[in-house]
């Protein structure tokens, strides 16, 4: 069983002590009344008597409840009268056995007389030689032995190794901190010089304070943090204070409510049919070499979707095809920070592409399938074997493990939204900058054609009868001109299909008869989209209809002109003068083409147009993103800030903004302009000019501007322009804006011995990965899950760094490593070591629970410590 909380009263009276008020209450009813108030053990603990230990077993043993047998013992030693101490034992022990021990004592007298001889050093010399735990009652009140007792006997006690706690009262805790014995007690006091775990206990005082009743027990309690209520496991709790025993008022280690891997259970493959329940607090998983340890890791990685760095992909990529094998599945249940549960389910099913698997994730507490990103609502951190060193190398790493630690979804997600828009108008603007190109040239041919038109109509009109070319030129390039307004109709219905197409494909589908708020809004929104596109298509027909009525009009205005007449006679008059036949065959084609290139400049002219408004638009955006990025870096060092105040000096985290520009460098490259500027201008360019700024100076051609700020000549500044808004390049080029923006950068600063601090750089790889674990454990509520942390880090800082940090952290956030080590799972007192064995063919888990228990002990020593024999050899040569 692995740990948790207890909720205990190691002070109880019974109606075997001389001073219990009432002698009819039962053994039952005392259970009775522990259960009533939420207790899951008592220790029965009367004056100097253990009559009533035997009863009270029985009864806590048909109501499937815990009592631990004990003695209140009286010892001289005082002037104020007895001094009391407390004798614990295992739930299994009998009245014989514990009278045993009251032999020993030589207990003289009877009720409020009865003392034994012995002193109070002797009294906790017997009870633990007996295997019992003694423990100081109510130390700092009325017969207590650090309120009657004073000077060198008071702190020889304390001194005293097999004093196992001490018990203090309810007004001790409610003193201010540094005046409580639970302070006096933490190992740093001059006098006493020693950590006792310290806790309070009901002692079940009647209102008047006269004796002990029924009602007081419960009144006051510990929560002890202990796998099976055993004799061993409450020793565990004395000798690791800081882990183990939580006081009442300690409301965040009793409720924490963080998130946390409920279960995790493998369909196929070398541990299929393998379940694996996981403690809320701390697991260390453990076991021989090949029975399947490192593949929890990376099968709780596969399912919550979360990819190693590259340079692991393929051993990762290897695990899961050969020992999770093809249609092998992964299924977890995990409760979130709110409380909600959640089961999630992959199967292992594209070996040429893991994680294109699909992930079934359904809400358990609503009912509801979820199809969002998982690690948005259940954020970890989780490292391979070896994967902390891998990202002590990588920068961009760095950067999302300090990430991780908030919830900066909305930054990333308002960032990405940026870009794609930008990259919307990206593409159109590409286009109006294609189109607008040849505005120029398109202006020189329409006025070249122009002006040859006029000389063949000058030519055409010369010798024809009473001026019939002239007439007939005028009204041909008027009927042209009408022509031409006319097709503009066909470009409007154009644009009014599309329009229509777009509010169709848009229009949300509403429900049928809407009640709630929210569905009547959408219906209205809805028949807004539909009354829209009712509009637009009543329009078109209009359009439609005007197109009709111009035509009609044209077919009028050619008949009161009397065009087709006078083209007649004109031609016919033409065809007289085979040189002006000629000349006619030219202007057709000439009309033809000026057609064909008015609406070519109208729209470079209107491609000019929208370029600038493009731009413009683009120019907001960019505003945008960089007001985003701002805001991303602040809250970036804000969590830096936090860590490196939690790391106690151990760590300085600085977040430099923009600093990043690896992917800036690489996209300059990648458009070639290497082979216009040479590696070190490349680089000026990079570390003069920022993204945004030379993308507007490849858009405005301003070469001379390149050339002064980066140091070229005016002609390598344009040949790189050049190179930067050719066609080819031009769409790359303007997404350097905002997929070449700087990144952040994390500087990482860690403190050695001498109290300075070195750069990640100037690290050891074991310093290297103690600061980044450290940083792992510097903050937030997430799932930390380790493959082998031990392996990377740096062993003489693994208690300063990270033990220390794990045995407080545990309490409010769950961790599973894997280990072969003691240095960090028995130092951080695991709530949970689960224990794998394998033949070779298959794994499974052998069994589970906290070290309170001996098999699970027994393999901590094996696994962890080499066996009994080695680690018994190691504590003779270190003198322990």
């Amino acid at each position: 069983m692995s740990l948790k909380l207890h909720k205990l009263d190691l002070h109880v009276h019974s109606p075997a002590s001389h001073d219990f008020a009432d002698k009819t209450v039962t053994a039952e009813q005392i259970v009775e009344q522990a259960q009533k108030i939420g207790l899951h053990a008592i220790a029965i603990t009367d004056h100097n008597t253990v009559d009533f230990v035997d009863a009270a077993r029985n009864a806590a043993k048909k109501k499937g409840f815990t009592v631990f047998p004990g003695v209140e013992i009286s010892c001289g030693g005082s002037l104020n009268g007895s001094i009391h101490v407390i004798a614990l034992f295992d739930p299994a022990k009998t009245k014989d056995d514990l009278q045993k021990v009251l032999g020993k004592l030589e207990i003289k007298g009877v009720g409020q007389d009865a003392l034994t001889p012995k002193s109070v050093s002797d009294v906790i010399d017997i009870v633990r030689n007996a295997g019992g735990l003694p423990v100081l009652a109510h130390a700092n009140s009325t017969h207590g032995a650090l309120s009657d007792i004073k000077g060198n006997p008071r702190t020889d006690i304390v001194k005293n190794e097999n004093l196992c706690a001490v018990e203090a009262t309810e007004a001790d805790f409610k003193k201010p901190e540094g005046k409580r014995l639970i302070d006096y007690l933490n190992g740093k006091d001059a006098v006493y010089e020693r950590k006792v775990a310290v806790y309070k206990a009901s002692d079940n005082r009647s209102p008047d304070d006269s004796g002990h009743c029924l009602q007081a027990i419960g009144s006051s309690f510990t929560y002890f943090k202990m796998g099976e209520l055993t004799i061993e496991s409450l020793r565990q709790c004395f000798e690791d204070r800081d882990s183990r025993i939580v006081q009442d008022y300690e409301s965040t280690k009793i409720n924490p409510g963080h998130a946390k891997i409920e279960s995790m259970t493998i369909t196929g493959g070398f541990l299929g049919g393998q379940t694996l329940t996981f403690n809320p607090s701390m697991n260390s998983i453990i076991g021989g070499t090949g029975t399947g340890k490192s593949l929890i890791v990376e099968f709780l990685r596969f399912a919550f979707d979360r990819k190693p760095q590259q340079t692991l992909f393929s051993d990762h990529r290897e695990k899961l095809e050969k020992q999770l094998r093809i249609n092998g599945d992964v299924h977890v249940a995990f409760k979130d920070a709110s409380g909600d549960q959640y089961e999630l389910v992959r199967k292992y099913d594209n070996p040429r592409n893991p994680y294109a698997s699909a992930i079934v994730c359904t809400n358990k507490t609503t009912g509801d399938d979820f199809k969002g990103d998982v690690s948005s609502i259940f954020p970890l951190l989780i490292y391979s074997q070896n994967e902390i060193l891998e990202i002590t190398r990588d920068p961009k790493a760095q950067l999302t493990l300090l990430d991780n630690f908030r919830d900066f979804e909305s930054h990333r997600n308002n960032v990405v939204k940026i870009a794609q828009d930008l990259g919307n108008l990206d593409r159109k603007l590409y286009q109006a900058a294609q189109d607008s190109a040849n505005l120029e040239s398109l202006v020189k041919q329409q006025a070249t054609i122009d002006e040859k038109l006029k000389k063949l109509k000058r030519k055409l009109g010369s010798g024809t009868k009473k001026g019939t070319a002239d007439q007939y030129l005028k009204l041909a390039d008027e009927k042209t001109a009408i022509e031409m307004q006319i097709e503009s109709y066909d470009t409007l219905l154009e644009k009014v299909d599309e329009t229509i197409a777009d509010f169709e494909s848009a229009t949300p589908t509403a429900k049928k008869a809407p009640k709630e708020l929210q569905d009547v809004i959408e219906a209205n929104v809805s028949g807004n989209y539909v009354d829209i596109v009712a509009s637009l298509k009543d329009h078109r027909q209009k359009i439609v209809a005007a197109k009709r009525k111009s035509t009609v009009s044209l077919a009028t205005w050619g008949k009161t002109n009397k065009f087709s007449q006078l083209e007649r006679k004109y031609n016919g008059e033409i065809k007289q003068q085979e040189k002006k036949e000629t000349f006619e065959t030219g202007r057709k084609k000439l009309v033809a083409d000026k057609k064909e290139l008015d609406m070519q400049v109208e729209n470079a002219k209107s491609a000019a147009t929208q370029y600038t408004e493009l731009r413009a638009q683009r120019s907001a955006l960019l505003g945008q993103l960089s007001t985003a990025k701002s805001t991303y870096f602040t809250e970036r060092s804000a969590q830096a800030k936090l860590i490196t105040d939690k790391s106690a000096g151990r760590l300085r985290l600085t977040v430099q903004q923009g600093d990043n520009k690896a992917v800036y460098i690489q996209s300059l490259k990648k458009l070639k302009i290497g082979s216009q500027a040479d590696k070190k201008e490349i680089e000026d360019i990079v570390s003069l000019i920022s993204p945004v700024d030379l993308v507007e100076m490849v858009l405005d051609k301003d070469a001379k501007k390149l050339a002064k700020i980066a140091n070229l000549t005016d002609q390598k500044a344009e040949r790189i322009i050049n190179e930067l808004y050719d066609s080819e390049n031009l769409q790359e080029t303007l997404a350097l804006q905002y997929e070449g923006y700087p990144e952040d950068r994390v500087d990482i600063a860690y403190q050695k011995k001498d109290g300075q601090y070195y750069p990640l750089s100037e690290l050891s790889m074991g310093q290297k990965a103690d600061a980044l674990v450290m940083i792992a454990l510097g903050d937030g509520g997430m799932p930390v899950i380790i493959d082998q942390p031990e392996d990377a880090l740096d062993v003489p800082s693994i208690w300063l760094d990270i033990c220390s940090k794990l045995r407080v952290d545990k309490h409010s956030r769950q961790f599973i490593f894997t280990t072969h080590n003691s240095s960090i799972s028995v130092s951080s007192d695991s709530d949970q070591y689960i224990v794998l064995e394998a033949d070779g063919i298959k794994g499974k888990v052998a069994r589970s629970g906290s070290i309170d228990q001996q098999k699970i002990k027994d393999d901590v020593v094996d696994h962890l410590e080499g066996g009994y024999g080695s680690y018994g050899l190691k504590r003779k040569k270190y003198g322990l």
